[in-house]
């Protein structure tokens, strides 16, 4: 009887252990696919200093959101561009670091032993500011108005002047009088002046 007692509580505790590793090895399995999906999920962001620009990575470090504020217009190109390296630089190194935290949480609870060797590490990236120009002053408004005219009140809205109903009777302007006419022949001959003309008192 004690070896058939012996064999049942091998037995007994055999699938216990055997439970045991299912279960651990069900738990395993869903916290790999929890912290797939995590890490698949990640977004790392970074700002500049002055917080004038924002940029956004996914979980391999592409570029996927970039923020300008609108005072950036007065910086320079090469400033500004400089800049916006430095900022996606650093959203690199935020998206790196949550996908190095998740693995170290698995560590901890003993889903893996170590964090996986060829997992980039993030790089050491200084902040930046983008340096700004001044703005150039507003070019003062224009206060010329047209003077009002005899045949508008003063204060009123300028208008161009109205168009005359009687234009056409206007008075014309002065044209040169046209050279006279050629003067008639005389029935008897051609015309003579005055000079040549016989007169009869």
């Amino acid at each position: 009887m004690d070896a058939d007692d012996d064999l049942e509580r091998l037995m007994a505790e055999t699938g216990a252990q055997a439970d045991h590793a299912i279960e651990q090895g069900n738990r395993r399995r869903q916290a790999l696919e929890w912290a797939n999906s995590q890490i698949a999920a990640v977004e790392g962001t970074a700002a500049s200093a002055d917080g004038l620009i924002r940029a956004t990575v996914d979980q391999s470090g592409m570029l996927v959101g970039l923020e300008l504020s609108p005072r950036v217009r007065t910086a320079k190109p090469e400033d500004l561009s400089d800049a916006i390296i430095v900022v996606a630089q650093r959203a690199v190194a935020n998206a790196r670091s949550q996908i190095r935290e998740t693995y170290a949480n698995l560590q901890n609870e003993g889903v893996i032993r170590e964090v996986p060797e060829d997992l980039p590490r993030p790089p050491s990236v200084r902040n930046v500011s983008v340096p700004l120009q001044p703005e150039p002053s507003p070019e003062p408004a224009s206060d010329w108005k047209p003077a009002p005219s005899d045949w508008q009140p003063a204060g009123a809205e300028w208008k161009p002047a109205p168009i005359s109903e009687d234009w056409r009777q206007s008075t014309p302007v002065d044209q040169p009088e046209p050279p006279p006419a050629p003067s008639q022949p005389d029935e008897d001959g051609p015309p003579e002046t005055w000079l040549d003309r016989k007169t009869t008192w």
